[in-house]
């Protein structure tokens, strides 16, 4: 992971959930993530369908890893989310055509073609 919205490795996709529908907040945790050093990514679902739990709209979650590498999503409430949040479904209808690494500079990639 680079930042909040780029870089998003493929083993973090095998995780564990933890949802709350009260505090804290994705945007407190963030902060918290930020200040402390740790890798994160925001992610943005588009809900188009109402769901027996979840209303149709947009549901923002944060992906991170803990000490020992395990995967975490935080399916938060949320406030701020950055204004550039990449967008992802499973149906790869992702903004980055699927490659799944979010809203990154042609730089990234670049790189990541080089390896």
């Amino acid at each position: 992971m680079v930042s909040g919205v780029c870089g998003f490795d493929q083993w973090i996709d095998n995780h564990i959930a933890i949802d709350t529908h009260s505090s804290p907040t994705l945007d407190e945790v963030a902060e918290i993530f930020e200040a402390e050093g740790y890798y994160y990514h925001w992610w943005k679902v588009v809900i188009e369908e109402e769901k027996s739990h979840q209303p149709a709209g947009d549901m923002y979650q944060i992906y991170a890893a803990d000490e020992t590498g395990w995967g975490v999503q935080l399916d938060f409430p949320f406030h701020n989310p950055p204004a550039d949040t990449p967008t992802y479904a499973a149906t790869c209808q992702s903004e980055d055509g699927c490659l799944g690494q979010g809203n990154c500079k042609a730089e990234f990639y670049a790189i990541l073609e080089n390896m």
